[in-house]
């Protein structure tokens, strides 16, 4: 038999494992010599999602520039490519946005000329 009684509630949700916090206070990585930039396909995302709620629709402008800087980056072997498709999606988006905006300006346009 064991030496002591184990813990029923061990390793279970209401108990997790204790780990050693992490110090939020690390000094950020540098990069080695050659290594490409981690890739921002996450943010990019986002920013190009929540550009699709009418309030935030200009910053889908900001999605597309960083979406083309990053397929750019990726395209030279500068930066990392896993993220790829996710840029893309998210300029997909942004450029849909974009255009979306640019429709509803040009039917507020017309409407504008027609009514004087």
């Amino acid at each position: 038999m064991s030496d002591s009684p184990r813990d029923p509630w061990e390793d279970t949700q209401l108990f997790p494992p204790t780990t050693p916090a992490l110090d939020a206070f690390e000094p950020p990585k540098v990069r080695a010599e050659g290594e490409p930039e981690e890739h921002r396909a996450e943010i990019i995302l986002t920013v190009a999602v929540i550009s699709l709620f009418p309030i935030f629709g200009l910053i889908s402008i900001l999605a597309v520039a960083m979406a083309i800087k990053d397929l750019r980056k990726m395209a030279a072997g500068t930066m990392d490519r896993s993220g790829r498709k996710q840029t893309i999606a998210g300029l997909v988006i942004g450029v849909f946005e974009i255009f979306i905006i640019a429709c509803a300006l040009l039917y507020w346009a017309i409407l504008r000329t027609a009514a004087a």
